[in-house]
């Protein structure tokens, strides 16, 4: 708790649940105001909060213009106190509908359940299903009208084998197949859901619960101000067998939503053609660039202007993966290369060896053939006392004897140049 009262200040509780409580928070930073969900259970380790199933889905499932947005999640180790920070919004469904004395206009209920659906299909299309969709879990911002589906803390994985939980979303929005069965229903139960959503922002009174034993009357007549369309489309989301009911992507097909989809398409033209000026600013950045003076291979401008511009520049490469291998291998290379050309910068009185190519740096400069007619007769004596200074001393022999200079073996033409003499 330390922690998140360091970054934001708490202003007052929005809500509190079964398992947790949400809070309207002020980022200190920069004054924003976000809603803080504090979890009731306390955790162990990062890897438990990692592992908890409404972050997964929170993660996975946006950014969508439909579902909650999850901004940052702030775990304290020491007191097991879990939150998650979200956008905030201005009420739910129910908070809206609960103090209307009059009907929503049917525009109204036809937008909002149109993003609704909107918010299903996608999480039905990545693999979840949210298992309590309910008037509480659905988020509005009333100024931009704008529906987004939150509290993902029982959804399930479609790719999960049944069964499932029995006991599982809210008893009012249960698909019959949840109280039927033992744990063996699908991602239909999401649509029956919905379907019980869509009566209650219609009817605007709550769900009725005080049922008689005598036959129905259908649904027509409890709301008797709504439209035939709105009607069929209720009761092919309640569809009392999982198999007949139709799908969230099914329903945004049907006429009732036509208007909201020429508004998204026109949406979607919209933004299209804000990316295509883009791309045309991008490309006329290119042509004036392209157009700007360059330097000439005799390093005059072509123009009377002192800037260049190189318009293709290579791309970054990336470091090597062990840096310090890389380097110790430079520095022997480079001492070895350097070792080779001591030897071949010698004075010529060596004998003239072969060198491995390997051996020798490609890039230096240095002579590696030596001139050795600069060198008298008598310059050599003088240079040769020279060398065997740097050898240690040996007992004279009768017979020709050979110098050594470091590894290398000098010909015996000390000797020899002696008895030209006659010394």
């Amino acid at each position: 708790m330390n922690i998140l009262l360091q970054k934001y200040r708490i202003l007052g509780i929005k809500g509190e649940g079964t398992f947790s409580e949400v809070l309207k928070c002020e980022r200190v930073k920069d004054g924003t105001l976000w809603a803080c969900k504090k979890m009731k259970q306390s955790f162990r380790s990062y890897h438990e909060v990692n592992n908890l199933r409404e972050i997964q889905a929170m993660r996975h499932l946006n950014p969508h213009r439909n579902i909650l947005d999850l901004q940052e999640v702030i775990f304290d180790k020491k007191s097991g106190v879990l939150v998650l920070i979200c956008e905030l919004m201005d009420m739910n469904i129910y908070e809206y509908i609960r103090d209307k004395r009059s009907y929503l206009s049917e525009r109204t209920v036809k937008n909002y359940m149109y993003q609704l659906c909107k918010s299903i299909d996608h999480i039905h299309r990545l693999g979840i299903f949210h298992r309590d969709v309910k008037p509480e879990n659905i988020l509005l911002k009333l100024h931009e009208n704008l529906l987004k589906l939150a509290d993902f803390g029982s959804c399930r994985m479609l790719s999960s084998p049944p069964p499932y939980t029995e006991y599982i979303s809210t008893r009012w929005y249960r698909a019959p197949e949840c109280l039927l069965t033992e744990g063996h229903y699908t991602y239909k139960m999401d649509i029956w859901s919905v379907g019980c959503v869509f009566f209650e922002i219609i009817w605007s009174r709550g769900v009725p619960y005080n049922f008689s034993d005598k036959r129905g009357t259908g649904i027509a007549k409890l709301i008797p101000h709504a439209s035939q369309e709105a009607v069929n489309l209720i009761q092919c989301l309640c569809s009392y067998d999982q198999d007949e009911r139709i799908t969230a992507h099914q329903a945004l097909k049907l006429p009732y939503f036509r208007e909201f989809r020429d508004i998204d398409q026109v949406r979607l033209k919209s933004s299209t053609k804000m990316m295509d000026v883009s791309k045309k600013n991008i490309c006329l950045d290119k042509d004036l660039t392209a157009a700007l003076p360059r330097i000439s291979e005799e390093g005059k401008n072509d123009s009377d202007s002192k800037f260049s511009v190189i318009t293709n520049l290579p791309k970054a490469q990336s470091l090597p993966s062990h840096l310090s291998h890389h380097k110790e291998r430079r520095k022997r290379k480079h001492k070895k290369s350097q070792e080779n050309q001591e030897f071949l910068s010698h004075t010529g009185l060596l004998p003239q060896l072969m060198v491995h190519s390997s051996a020798v740096n490609p890039f230096s400069r240095a002579n590696l053939q030596t001139d050795t007619s600069k060198f008298n007769a008598g310059s050599r004596l003088k240079i040769l006392p020279n060398i065997s200074k740097t050898t240690k001393s040996q007992k004279p022999s009768n017979g020709p004897t050979k110098n050594i200079y470091r590894n290398y073996k000098l010909a015996p033409i000390l000797g020899a140049k002696r008895e030209a003499a006659g010394l």
